[in-house]
């Protein structure tokens, strides 16, 4: 996905990339949990198709935003925003397996 990451944001625009793939991951999630709560037998396969296909759409969003961080930030400040778009990314990582883990031992899934 990353090697055609920045050909799809110079080709259809950053912007038009990175709105399009976080409405995308959304739908999938939405569609993720109907399925997973009809078919609850085939969890993990809904689970690892969207793992693969949001991971596809996060990178191309992700190379999209860096693409339009120069555009749309004053050259002073580029530094301090590219650290702060990194802190974010680096909670996610960091806090939101752990969120998902409390919400599997503290939620009964049936």
């Amino acid at each position: 996905s990353f090697p055609l990451s920045g050909f799809f944001a110079d080709r259809f625009g950053a912007r038009r990339i990175y709105i399009v793939s976080d409405l995308m991951i959304a739908v999938l999630s939405l569609i993720a949990i109907i399925l997973i709560l009809l078919f609850k037998d085939l969890m993990i396969i809904w689970l690892i198709l969207l793992s693969i296909l949001s991971g596809f759409l996060s990178e191309q969003g992700y190379v999209s935003a860096e693409s339009l961080a120069p555009k749309l930030i004053d050259p002073s400040y580029y530094a301090k925003s590219q650290s702060i778009l990194e802190l974010l990314e680096q909670f996610a990582l960091l806090f939101g397996p752990t969120i998902a883990g409390i919400f599997i031992l503290y939620i009964d899934a049936e």
